[in-house]
């Protein structure tokens, strides 16, 4: 990163009175200037640093001789700081060397515009961004669909019909009735972790096993009427229910 660069002018009076006016679109102003009559040691009669914020990034040097005239870009934040150089330069004696404008040669949003100063230095400004970046406007988003007609939404922006609603989850898939045996009426304790709500687990029936028939003995550890041996009368009693059917 370039962090400044000197400008050798043959007038520096001149240079330095149009520089001031050029620039201070873009927020440049003189920050320090030294003579040689301040600094006997100083290596040139004159020397001024402009820059923006307290910074000198631009340094003007009266020359001894001859000098060569190049070509130096300034940043703009947005198109209409480089319209408002533009015409400021050309009000402090530059001339055109290329109007405000895109120059698509370059990138689809170059917009630049360039002078000539005094001692024939070619200099620009430019601004990179696009006109809505440009003032800090992020570009329009478009608006989510409505959703359908019947359709309700889950706190997680689900809907119940099994569509993706607004939320950043996928809907929650729907709980299978039984076991992969497909018991009908059995609650499957996978199915009932996947429910929407979180609370639905408590609200869901107890898991179930197989349905015993009538008279079947119970095997042996299934409970406490294990201990007491098979069932009476062939249906199990209330303390076995309890035991096979929790509440």
């Amino acid at each position: 990163m370039i962090d400044h660069l000197t400008l050798l002018v043959s007038d520096f009076d001149r240079a330095l009175a149009f520089y001031r006016a050029a620039l201070a679109p873009l927020g440049y102003a003189v920050v320090m200037q030294f003579t040689r009559a301040q600094m006997p040691d100083l290596p040139a009669p004159a020397f001024a640093g402009l820059g923006a914020k307290g910074k000198p990034d631009l340094w003007l040097r009266a020359a001894d001789g001859l000098i060569a005239p190049t070509h130096v870009a300034f940043a703009a934040p947005e198109r209409a700081t480089v319209d408002a150089f533009y015409a400021a330069a050309l009000a402090a004696g530059a001339r055109d060397n290329g109007p405000p404008g895109l120059r698509p040669q370059y990138h689809p949003h170059y917009y630049g515009a360039f002078v000539l100063d005094p001692d024939g230095y070619n200099i620009e400004a430019v601004c990179h961004k696009a006109p809505s970046a440009a003032r800090g406007r992020p570009p329009p988003r478009l608006p989510s669909p409505p959703p359908t007609r019947g359709a309700s939404l889950t706190r997680h922006g689900a809907r119940r019909n099994g569509s993706v609603g607004a939320g950043p989850h996928p809907p929650n898939p729907p709980a299978p009735l039984g076991r992969a045996g497909g018991l009908p009426g059995c609650a499957d304790p996978l199915a009932m972790s996947l429910a929407a709500p979180p609370f639905a687990m408590s609200l869901a029936a107890p898991p179930c096993r197989e349905p015993r028939l009538r008279g079947e003995p119970i095997a042996q550890g299934e409970g406490r009427h294990a201990a007491r041996g098979g069932v009476r009368g062939g249906v199990p009693r209330r303390d076995q229910a309890t035991l096979l059917f929790p509440r």
